[in-house]
């Protein structure tokens, strides 16, 4: 983890206080794609990439 994904982790608005949510979030959000059929990070993941693995 970088200092950038902790600070973005940490800033999440709106986001659920599961700390290993918001640094996965995060690391989305710093360019990665994130594939999860976790429906709170779907529906709160913000401007993360994010695919759906449930569909």
């Amino acid at each position: 983890m970088t200092g950038d994904i902790a600070t973005r982790a940490t800033a999440l608005l709106n986001f659920h206080p599961d700390p290993a949510d918001r640094i996965i979030v995060a690391t989305a959000m710093a360019g990665h794609q994130l594939v999860t059929a976790d429906r709170r990070i779907l529906e709160s993941s913000g401007t993360a990439q994010c695919l759906n693995a449930a569909q």
